[in-house]
């Protein structure tokens, strides 16, 4: 999977995507409707006035509503969702905030920022979370919309018989192709414990064969920079939550492609190599626990239909709006995709 998204030659978001939204390979809140950047932009002024109210030794205690707390955005896609957020924010605050895009992919770096040039040299680009900390001297709002999913994951199969997980690897031969190949996860990584994942436990509760995934990979990179924050908040956007959820009625567990808008099978998973998305369901309750394990400390997880309504009271309530609707239906996108804001603060 990584080498599939993130090959420097060969991979899907360094090389082959074709965009994001309706003229690319899918589509996300962000493209769909500016519903989504403005609730982040109001999310934005409440997180700016409750760091500016606490007694962090900085200065910006006591400055209120004329804080300007850095922005950073992980993979900001198109440049959407960095778009709508800067149009919403205040004209005032929109001009003294200095906002950072982290990106890997070479192709939508170029969207962006032929997207966003109309406001100038407040939005920076960085190829890593650490650089935008360092500007930022380790005080910032960051958040993320369907970031986590396109992470590699660890594949997993329940070997009812054994009692035990196994791990599914990708095996290559010259006659016959690609083969997966299951190996008991205690000998493929005796360094992951059962806590690693609030999945593992659940083994016995799954019948024979159920597929998952875990999100490693993003524990792993979050570790990295996480220390480096003094004093801020994460806000995640992304479908998923918890292993219950995630896997009730998906034997097969929920690791898929996307060419063209269209949902691929498990069975071309490994078809199209570098030239289609691949992505998996996020398992929230393990970013609440990773997250407490790194120092942030959770602060409310909802659905993305309560986070809009909880700062956009009217969205969606026009009947033409039929976009805002959409991210806000119950049985859709609305319950679909979950919000998790954290805060930290040493």
């Amino acid at each position: 999977m990584r080498e599939a998204l993130y090959h420097p030659d060969h991979g899907y978001y360094t090389r082959h995507i074709r965009g994001v939204g309706h003229r690319g390979d899918f589509s996300t809140s962000a493209t769909l409707s500016p519903v989504l950047g403005k609730a982040v932009a109001r999310w934005i002024e409440q997180e700016t006035q409750y760091w500016s109210a606490q007694d962090l030794g900085g200065e910006e205690k006591g400055k209120g509503r004329k804080a300007a707390w850095p922005l950073i955005e992980i993979g900001a896609g198109t440049g959407a969702l960095a778009f709508s957020v800067l149009k919403a924010l205040p004209f005032w605050r929109r001009w003294r905030t200095a906002y950072h895009i982290v990106e890997a992919s070479p192709v939508l770096r170029e969207q962006q920022q032929a997207l966003l040039k109309r406001f100038g040299n407040r939005v920076r680009w960085h190829e890593r979370v650490e650089d935008a900390l360092e500007e930022c001297q380790g005080r910032a709002l960051i958040f993320s919309n369907e970031l986590v999913d396109a992470f590699p994951i660890l594949a997993v199969s329940w070997n009812e018989e054994a009692k035990r997980w196994d791990e599914i690897f990708v095996r290559w031969e010259e006659s016959g192709g690609v083969w997966e190949e299951l190996v008991p996860l205690a000998e493929s990584r005796p360094e992951v414990a059962k806590t690693d994942s609030t999945l593992f436990p659940l083994g016995p509760e799954f019948q024979a064969g159920q597929r998952g995934e875990v999100h490693l990979s993003y524990r792993g990179w979050w570790s990295r920079w996480s220390s480096q924050v003094k004093a801020g908040s994460l806000l995640t956007i992304d479908y998923g939550g918890s292993p219950v959820e995630l896997y009730e009625r998906r034997p097969k567990g929920t690791l898929r492609a996307y060419h063209h808008h269209e949902r691929e099978p498990a069975s071309r998973l490994y078809r199209r190599f570098g030239r289609q998305d691949l992505t998996a369901d996020v398992n929230f309750e393990d970013l609440e626990n990773w997250g407490r394990e790194l120092g942030w400390i959770a602060a409310r997880y909802c659905s993305q239909k309560d986070f809009i309504e909880t700062y956009l009271p009217d969205a969606g309530k026009q009947p033409t709006d039929r976009q805002a609707a959409f991210l806000l239906h119950e049985d859709g996108a609305g319950n679909a995709f979950r919000v998790l804001h954290q805060r930290k603060a040493e």
